[in-house]
């Protein structure tokens, strides 16, 4: 991500320096687009990983509770 960070702003600043702002507007406006769907996909992947512990957690917490009423 780092790299496309670096290369995007090389190539905006060279556009800037020919003078082409509607071209980097338009470029600029894809590549938040782009970000926004890179980091929008991360966090669908945390809130995922972060479903599935709680999934675990619920189903530990059921048997535990299960073995607790067994005994009693």
């Amino acid at each position: 991500m780092k790299f496309d960070h670096i290369v995007g702003g090389i190539f905006v600043l060279t556009l800037f320096y020919l003078h082409k702002p509607v071209l980097v507007g338009v470029i600029m406006a894809f590549y938040l687009m782009y970000a926004e769907n890179k980091i929008n996909e991360r966090l669908n992947k945390k809130i995922r990983i972060i479903k599935k512990r709680l999934k675990l957690i619920k189903k530990k917490l059921v048997v535990d509770k299960g073995h607790t009423d067994t005994k009693n």
